[in-house]
């Protein structure tokens, strides 16, 4: 056995073992009805044993006020949709320039090969 595939087997049981424990506890049952098959199913979460439980600082919770909410930075109200998305157009620019000179560098190359067997047929 290789070494790259005993690694992925030993990834692959830390993955499986860390899975299997909270997976242990949901649990289903089917049930037959008079058409069908209906499943129940019950899932416990257990706490972690070896977890301490913090206490929680006691702070006063803020008085609710009556105050209207802000209008949305901004401005709002417009008749355009605000842009959220990004401008690819450059980006697709880029990447046709890319392809291209990719394109002519390789019919430059295949140029220069078959006028080296040319010339090397005509010596």
């Amino acid at each position: 056995m290789t070494r790259r595939r005993a690694a992925l087997l030993a990834a692959g049981a830390a993955l499986a073992a860390a899975v299997a424990v909270p997976a242990a506890a949901a649990a289903a049952e089917p049930t037959p009805g008079p058409d069908r098959v209906t499943v129940d199913l019950r899932v416990r979460i257990l706490p972690d044993p070896s977890a301490t439980p913090t206490p929680s600082p006691t702070s006063p919770q803020p008085h609710p006020t009556t105050t209207r909410p802000h209008p949305p930075a901004g401005g709002g109200g417009g008749t355009t949709l605000p842009r959220t998305g990004a401008a690819i157009g450059m980006f697709v620019l880029v990447g046709a320039a890319l392809v291209g000179g990719g394109i002519v560098l390789r019919l430059m190359a295949r140029r220069r090969v078959e006028a080296e067997r040319w010339l090397a047929r005509s010596r």
